[in-house]
């Protein structure tokens, strides 16, 4: 029974997919600014990840040898 159940939703979401019409929706200059922020803002915050993985232990070994501790 649940076979039969599972067959009958990812036949009806294959014929959502390929046979569907256009939603014929409109989205205005508003919602497409404040997608476009999105989207930079995204690419921003994985820039700054990637800077701080990289940069945080590349300044802990730069410290660790070339910086020596004043010895009395």
């Amino acid at each position: 029974m649940k076979k039969n159940v599972n067959n009958i939703i990812l036949i009806s979401l294959v014929f959502s997919l390929f046979f569907s019409n256009n939603a014929h929706a409109y989205l205005g200059p508003g919602l497409g600014l404040i997608g476009i922020g999105i989207i930079i803002l995204i690419f921003i915050i994985i820039l700054v990840y990637l800077i701080a993985i990289i940069y945080y232990p590349l300044k802990k070994i730069y410290y660790k040898f070339f910086h020596k501790k004043d010895e009395k």
